[in-house]
C-alpha cells in the first residue's frame, strides 16, 4: 500500500506557467504524464549526455510527447543533435525559434519541473506508459468504429491484437480477446479479501490526501489491525496477516511512538 502525498507534485510556481495549461485532452493519468514529460525536457537540458540514451533505449520520439511545447523542445534538440552540436539550455534557446529570451522563459518551468535529473528512468517510463495507453484507447475506438460498420469479428479481433502488439500491450504483447461465452464459461475464483470492500491479495490500493492529513497515521492503523485480524472503521477483516510497512520519513523512535499510541487506542495487544 503506498501513501502518497499529493502536494509533492508541483503544477506551478511563480514566474512559469503550469505544463497543464499546454496539455492535450488524455484519459485520468494525461497530468502525471504531462509532468513526466516537462521534467524530462528539464533533464535533457540539464544533462543531455546522460539523459539521451535512456530515452533511446526505451524509444522516445517526439510523437511520444503530448505538450506542444515539450515536442518542440525535443525536436530542436533532436536537430542539433543530428548537426553535431552541443544541446544545452543556451544552444535549444538559440535554435527554439523566436528570440531567445522569450524562448528561455518558456524552457525554464521546465527545468524547474525536473526535480533531478537522477529521476530521468522514471520520466521515461511515465511518458511510454501513457503513449501505451492512448494506443490501447486509439485500437478500442477504432474497435467500436468496426463494429458499427458491421466488419467481421475475425478482423477486428486480429486488429486488436496487432494495436496490443504495436504498443507493447502487457507481458506478452497480446491484448487478450475471446467471446462472452467462454468469458462466462467458468466462475471466478474465490475471493481473498484481506478487507473486505476495500481490497484482497495481489490487488493495489493508495492513500491520498494533502500534506498533514495524518495519511501515515492512518496506514499504520490500517496495518495494525490487519496484522492483529481486527475489523477496522466498520470494514471487516477475515483473518490475522503478515503486514510489511515501509518508514521512509520519520526517526525509528518516533515510528515506535506512533505505533504505540495507536496500539493503545484500538486496544490491540496481541
Amino acid at each position: 500500500m503506498n501513501v502518497v502525498n499529493k502536494n509533492a507534485a508541483r503544477l506551478g510556481s511563480e514566474g512559469g506557467e503550469s505544463v497543464n495549461q499546454h496539455r492535450k485532452p488524455y484519459p485520468a493519468t494525461a497530468v502525471d504524464a504531462s509532468l513526466s514529460e516537462s521534467a524530462l525536457i528539464g533533464a535533457l537540458l540539464q544533462e543531455h549526455d546522460r539523459v539521451f540514451p535512456i530515452c533511446q533505449e526505451a524509444g522516445i520520439t517526439a510523437a511520444s510527447f503530448t505538450v506542444e511545447r515539450c515536442a518542440r523542445a525535443w525536436n530542436t534538440m533532436a536537430a542539433l543533435r543530428d548537426g553535431r552540436r552541443i544541446v544545452d539550455l543556451v544552444t535549444v534557446s538559440e535554435n527554439y525559434g523566436g528570440d531567445s529570451f522569450g524562448a528561455m522563459q518558456e524552457l525554464e518551468p521546465m527545468l524547474r519541473d525536473c526535480a533531478t535529473t537522477a529521476h530521468a528512468a522514471y520520466y521515461v517510463q511515465e511518458i511510454r506508459n501513457a503513449e501505451r495507453r492512448r494506443g490501447l484507447h486509439a485500437a478500442a475506438r477504432m474497435a467500436v468504429e468496426a463494429l458499427e460498420r458491421g466488419d467481421q469479428i475475425g478482423g477486428i479481433v486480429a486488429d486488436l491484437r496487432a494495436a496490443g502488439e504495436a504498443v507493447e500491450f502487457g507481458e506478452d504483447g497480446q491484448i487478450n480477446v475471446e467471446s462472452i461465452a467462454d468469458f462466462l464459461g467458468t466462475p471466478p475464483p474465490p475471493l481473498d479479501s484481506i478487507v473486505e470492500e476495500l481490497f484482497g491479495v495481489g490487488e493495489k490500493g493508495e492513500i491520498i490526501a494533502p500534506s498533514k492529513a495524518r495519511k501515515s497515521f492512518f496506514a499504520i492503523d490500517l496495518a495494525v489491525h490487519i496484522a492483529a485480524g481486527r475489523d477496522w472503521l466498520g470494514f471487516k477483516i477475515p483473518r490475522p496477516r503478515r503486514v510489511l510497512l515501509f518508514n521512509l520519513e520519520i526517526s525509528r523512535d518516533w515510528m515506535k511512538r506512533r505505533f504505540f499510541r495507536r496500539l493503545e487506542r484500538s486496544e490491540i495487544t496481541d
